[in-house]
Parts: structure tokens; sequence; C-alpha cells
């Protein structure tokens, strides 16, 4: 299971009334919901075989509560306690920042990890 997968499954375990979306949907979905993608991913490489993988997602969360700040507070609380860790990819995540554009929260979140290529 890649990253993103292991953030959506831990979504749907977490929220399971929300619909989570993994590509980008103009109209025609149902609120509460979630979007994770996928941002630029960087290799860099290090000393030999070595590299350093940068992996950076957005969730964006759609509330259908009437106080839209409150629940996207606590919704971004949640999402930064189960996406922090991620146990099957044995990462941690290196940066959590989380805000509200336009009754949308936003929460980014980057992960790190070493690699070694054959």
């Amino acid at each position: 299971m890649d990253i993103r997968q292991e953030v959506i499954s831990r979504i749907k375990t977490h929220f399971p009334q929300a619909k989570v979306y993994e590509e980008d949907q103009k109209q025609g979905f149902e609120v509460p919901c979630f979007f994770v993608s996928e941002l630029e991913v960087e290799l860099e490489k290090e000393v030999n075989r070595r590299y350093k993988e940068t992996i950076p997602l957005v969730i964006q969360y759609f509330t259908d509560q009437p106080n839209i700040k409150d629940d996207c507070s606590k919704v971004r609380q949640i999402l930064f306690e189960i996406v922090e860790e991620l146990s099957l990819n044995k990462v941690r995540s290196i940066k959590l920042k989380g805000e509200v554009v336009n009754d949308v929260l936003m929460v980014k979140v980057s992960y790190k990890r070493h690699l070694i290529k054959e």
C-alpha cells in the first residue's frame, strides 16, 4: 500500500460517514467528503544508491455542518493525529499544516523516506 492509499484508508476508518475521492471531481460530489491528492514528489540523490524521497499530500475536506469553522477545526485535529505516523509505510510526517480556505479545510502533509535503489 502506498502512502496516499494508507492516508485514504485511515480517513475512511475515522470518518465512515464521509466519501473519500482520490481524484479531483469538479461537480456532483456529496458532502461531507474528502479529496486526497499527491503533489509534486521529490527524489534527491544522496550517497551511492541512497535517495531521499519527499511525498507531499493535500487533503481537502468539505463539510455539511452549518458551523464550518468549528467542524473544520475538529476534523483538522483528528486528521493531524491519524496522518502523523503511517505504520504500514513506516514513515512520519515532516510537516503538517491546516487552514480553512473558502469554507474548505486544506491539510497539507509531507512525508520523507530513504530509499536504496538496486
